[in-house]
C-alpha cells in the first residue's frame, strides 16, 4: 500500500475513535423537570425569633427576625424544598454545556445576624462557597458536614469574606449555624452536578437541561426530611423518566403530618 494511503487510513481510524468517544455528548438529549409543592394544612405565620445577643447590631435596620425553617406562601406553596438528582457519580458528558456558564462562587452572607439566603446549593467540581459578613460584629459559622471535614471557623471578621472549598458530595443538605448567635441557621446542598434547585416563595421548582432517561430524585425539607417518596419515607427518593422537552409533575401535595416533629419523635 502506498505511504500516503497508510497515513490516510491511520487518520481515518483516529477520526473514528474521536467520534465514538464524543458520541455520548453529541447524542445527549435534554429535558426539564418542574412542579409545584403545596401544603394541604392551614398556612402558618412564621414565628418571630428572639434576639438574645448583640441586639443593637442585629436589629439595626428595624428588622423583624422570623423563623425561616417552615415558610408557607399564601397559596400554600412550600418554600425551601431541595429538589435534586440523586446521583453521586454523574458522567461529565451528561451535564449540559450551558451549566459551565454558572458563577464559580456561591454567595452566603451574614447580614443583621441572619444567613442570606437561608437555603442554597453548590456544584462541587465547579463552585466554591463565598462566605461574607456584612455586620460590624464577628460570627462563628459552624458547618455540620457528614462527608467533608468538620469546621467551625472564626472568620469571616466584620466586613470580610472567606472562600470555603469542599471536596466531597453530601447526600443531604448540611446545616450551618453560628456558635455565637444560636438563632442563625442555613442549609447548603453540595453535589457533584448542577441538577438541583430549591422551591421559591410560592412552592414552584424547575431543573433545566437534565439528561433524558430514568433517574431518581430527592425532595427534602429541613422540618420534614423527605416530603416526596415512593416506598420508605426515611430513605426518600422518587424514580422518574425524563423525556426530551418539558416534564411537569404539576401539583405535589404534602400533608401537615410530614412536618409534625412531635409525631416524628415517637417513631
Amino acid at each position: 500500500m502506498p505511504q500516503h494511503q497508510i497515513h490516510l487510513s491511520k487518520m481515518m481510524v483516529l477520526i473514528g475513535i474521536v467520534l465514538v468517544t464524543a458520541h455520548p455528548a453529541l447524542a445527549a438529549e435534554w429535558g426539564s423537570l418542574s412542579g409545584h409543592i403545596i401544603y394541604t394544612g392551614k398556612p402558618e405565620k412564621p414565628a418571630k425569633v428572639k434576639i438574645t445577643k448583640d441586639q443593637k447590631e442585629c436589629c439595626r435596620e428595624n428588622l423583624h427576625h422570623l423563623d425561616e425553617s417552615f415558610l408557607i406562601g399564601k397559596n400554600g406553596g412550600v418554600k425551601n424544598v431541595f429538589v435534586y438528582l440523586k446521583q453521586k457519580d454523574l458522567n461529565d458528558t451528561l451535564i449540559h454545556p450551558g451549566y459551565r456558564k454558572l458563577p464559580s462562587k456561591v454567595n452566603l452572607n451574614l447580614k443583621s445576624c441572619v444567613f442570606q439566603p437561608h437555603a442554597c446549593g453548590l456544584w462541587l467540581k465547579h463552585q466554591k462557597l463565598l462566605l461574607g459578613n456584612q455586620d460590624r460584629i464577628g460570627h462563628n459559622p459552624h458547618f455540620y458536614v457528614f462527608e467533608n471535614e468538620t469546621r467551625s471557623t472564626l472568620p469571616p471578621l466584620p466586613g470580610t469574606q472567606d472562600i470555603l472549598t469542599f471536596y466531597e458530595t453530601e447526600t443531604l443538605p448540611i446545616k450551618i449555624t453560628c456558635d455565637i448567635h444560636p438563632w442563625e441557621s442555613a442549609y447548603l446542598l453540595i453535589q457533584n452536578h448542577p441538577y438541583f434547585t430549591i422551591t421559591d416563595e410560592a412552592g414552584y421548582f424547575k431543573i433545566k437541561n437534565l439528561p433524558v432517561g430514568k433517574w431518581e430524585f430527592l425532595f427534602w425539607h429541613e422540618e420534614a426530611g423527605y416530603v416526596v417518596y415512593q416506598d420508605n419515607p426515611k430513605r426518600g427518593g422518587m424514580a422518574l423518566e425524563i423525556k426530551p422537552g418539558k416534564n411537569d409533575l404539576s401539583v405535589i401535595k404534602v400533608t401537615p403530618e410530614l412536618f409534625d416533629r412531635s409525631l416524628a419523635s415517637k417513631e
